[in-house]
């Protein structure tokens, strides 16, 4: 049976306990290391040591494309800073995108026909967009143009909430500067400062809905970040709020490890495993 583990505005420290109970013991299951990684000068079961990040990887016959997409983020200094912790979001992105990537499997990710993909990223900052002039643009964790049209991900497994920001004079600044105008342009009701500061990522992301579709992706026990997001589509206007998307990643991965391609079958399997077994 399943217990209910989320309560008020984000995850628990239960749920999150039983998230790193698992990844510790898949680390000494899977992985075959007893190796403890630092955060803030403790040692913790579910980090990886910084010299093993690459084993944050799947290990299956996508790792060629996942290693090879780990480098060139870290030529371009992409890597997170906690890629090696193994509920880093980023090292989830990757595991889950680079199939689809290889594999085309956009269209089974999205349940939807979206043309020729022309370009697929990951850690992708649009350059056209209202933010061109500052020096810390909006940044996505995975990118997909097709036939001209922009699709935009943001990635969440075991984060808090959306990040928020200091309640301070540059951000203050920077939302009259820059959001207030660009929330007015898609948003039918006021986001004030307050509520912008509060949710700043959520909005950030938000205000791309202007340039193409804007989707949130997570397991489906993220009830908690799902209720944020139609929380914040109230507020947009009735087009805008046609471009955004709440996808739960649970039923394309279960569809996927019942593939014809063992390849693909093998990896979802193992994504399984690693992210979303401690709900059995």
């Amino acid at each position: 049976m399943l217990i209910i583990f989320l309560l008020g505005e984000g995850i628990t420290m239960f749920s999150k306990f039983r998230i790193f109970s698992h990844l510790e013991n898949y680390k000494k299951a899977i992985l075959k290391t007893k190796a403890k990684g630092t955060f803030r000068s403790q040692d913790y079961s579910h980090i990886l040591p910084k010299d093993e990040i690459e084993e944050n990887l799947l290990q299956t016959d996508f790792k060629e494309k996942l290693h090879a997409t780990f480098s060139e983020l870290k030529l371009k200094n992409q890597i997170h800073r906690y890629f090696h912790h193994l509920n880093s979001s980023q090292a989830f992105a990757l595991n889950l995108f680079a199939p689809i990537i290889e594999e085309n499997l956009y269209q089974d990710f999205l349940g939807k026909k979206i043309g020729n993909v022309s370009k697929a990223e990951f850690e992708h900052i649009e350059e056209n967009s209202f933010e061109m002039d500052e020096n810390r643009k909006t940044n996505f964790d995975f990118y997909i143009c097709a036939d001209k049209k922009n699709y935009f991900f943001e990635v969440k497994y075991t984060e808090d909430s959306f990040g928020k920001a200091k309640n301070d004079t540059s951000h203050q600044e920077k939302y009259n500067r820059i959001y207030k105008a660009e929330l007015e342009k898609i948003c039918s009701k006021n986001i004030d400062e307050k509520r912008f500061l509060k949710e700043y990522q959520l909005w950030r992301n938000l205000c791309h809905v202007q340039y193409g579709e804007v989707y949130f992706v997570f397991p489906s026990f993220r009830t908690d970040l799902k209720v944020k997001v139609e929380e914040a589509k109230y507020f947009l206007k009735v087009e805008y709020q046609k471009s955004v998307f709440v996808l739960e990643i649970d039923d394309f991965v279960k569809r996927m490890t019942g593939s014809n391609s063992e390849k693909i079958s093998a990896h979802y399997k193992e994504f399984k495993k690693k992210y979303l077994d401690f709900l059995v």
